[in-house]
């Protein structure tokens, strides 16, 4: 098989640093043992908390490591059935398109610029 071939038969392999349900650290694998699995599927309920006012949610499987170790239905499983492709917020990296259709640039401050305010 060609890998051309390879790549069209075989699926892309999912990671749940790479998902747009993980909660936690995504650019800290050393914290992955610490990573949970937000996934709508994984919610068990949600209720308001009294002292707070925020929302908190309780989830089945709370860890992403359990999650995909364990494979039935009701887990995202070794394949990653909710698994979905996280897409960082446009100001993180690159130019941010402007509504009016112009384009902010981004540049960088230098020392020299912080010494000249």
């Amino acid at each position: 098989m060609n890998p051309i071939e390879q790549m069209v038969l075989e699926p892309k392999q999912k990671f749940c640093n790479n998902c747009k349900y993980l909660i936690g650290t995504r650019y800290r694998p050393e914290s992955s043992f610490e990573w949970k699995c937000g996934a709508p599927a994984n919610k068990e309920r949600e209720f308001i908390d009294l002292l707070t006012g925020e929302t908190k949610v309780i989830y089945k499987t709370p860890l992403c490591k359990e999650q995909r170790e364990a494979d039935y239905r009701d887990k995202c499983g070794i394949e990653g059935r909710w698994f979905e492709e996280y897409i960082p917020p446009q100001f993180l990296e690159g130019d941010i398109k402007l509504p009016s259709g112009g384009i902010l640039r981004k540049v960088r401050v230098t020392e020299d610029d912080l010494k000249n305010l």
